[in-house]
């Protein structure tokens, strides 16, 4: 049952005044919704019984209404973020649902938060795949495919607002060029591992990485506003420093190459 007709307060009270539907959520497709699938209105046809005692004579009614409509979407859905008009978009996996029926985001591979309201025009259906520990990958990863492996989870169970992200260890690709070790205003991108066996090389030997999570470009010339980019280092590759420069504009330049074959964890699919 979708609605009543309550008992007239009134002498003369209209019809219309009378007819109450339930503030409940339902299924369109289970109830006879018309729709087109995108921002229209839909419609819904209803049957209204009713019985003239005082004759004895059955009536009917149809009515057509216009139900207020919205787009759900269970916590951990898959879906692909895309701005309209667009063919494809960004992999996200559903965090929880707010009071307005729009739905908060995590991105693959991206860090904070997104609130989306659900639409066919700025969300679709998105896989969501799964592999053992073990399965090898042939993973694109900085813009070439390099070979992975599945690595156990740490924890015993995923949860499903973890969306599709796997431990893997990957073969990184060999690059080499030139990155901003201290920006103009002091600040340090990357540093030298302080363990043990580090200590013990040599200093063109000597294992680096960065010390902040967001990515640094890489370009084939010391001065990077005239230099093609030749790549992307992230916190989890290591590299080894060759050389720096002193610059008046960006501070201190170094060139920089990863170690070949050298593996590193990454935790997104």
């Amino acid at each position: 049952m979708l609605g009543r007709v309550k008992i007239s307060p009134e002498k003369g009270t209209p019809i219309e005044d009378r007819v109450g539907f339930n503030n409940d959520w339902y299924v369109g497709a289970e109830h006879g919704l018309v729709h087109d699938g995108l921002q229209a209105d839909g419609s819904l046809e209803v049957r209204l019984d009713w019985r003239d005692s005082a004759r004895n004579e059955a009536h009917v009614a149809i009515l057509r209404v216009n139900p207020w409509l919205a787009y759900g979407c269970g916590e951990g859905a898959r879906l692909a973020v895309r701005k309209p008009g667009a063919t494809e978009g960004t992999a996200a996996t559903v965090q929880r649902t707010l009071r307005d029926d729009t739905v908060v985001l995590r991105r693959d591979g991206a860090e904070g938060e997104l609130t989306v309201d659900p639409t066919p025009f700025t969300v679709v259906t998105a896989t969501n795949p799964r592999h053992p520990p073990g399965t090898r990958l042939l993973l694109v990863h900085e813009g070439s495919c390099v070979d992975a492996v599945v690595e156990p989870w740490p924890t015993p169970v995923i949860e499903v607002k973890e969306g599709s992200r796997h431990e893997l260890k990957v073969n990184g690709k060999h690059m080499s060029g030139w990155i901003t070790l201290i920006n103009k205003n002091g600040d340090v991108n990357v540093e030298c591992d302080d363990d043990e066996e580090n200590r013990g090389r040599a200093e063109a030997d000597k294992v680096w990485h960065l010390t902040r999570r967001k990515e640094l470009q890489m370009t084939s010339g010391c001065d990077a506003n005239n230099s093609e980019k030749t790549g992307k280092i992230t916190k989890l590759v290591a590299m080894k420093l060759l050389e720096s420069r002193e610059t008046e504009d960006q501070g201190v330049r170094g060139y920089v190459a990863t170690i070949p074959g050298q593996s590193i964890a990454s935790d997104d699919l």
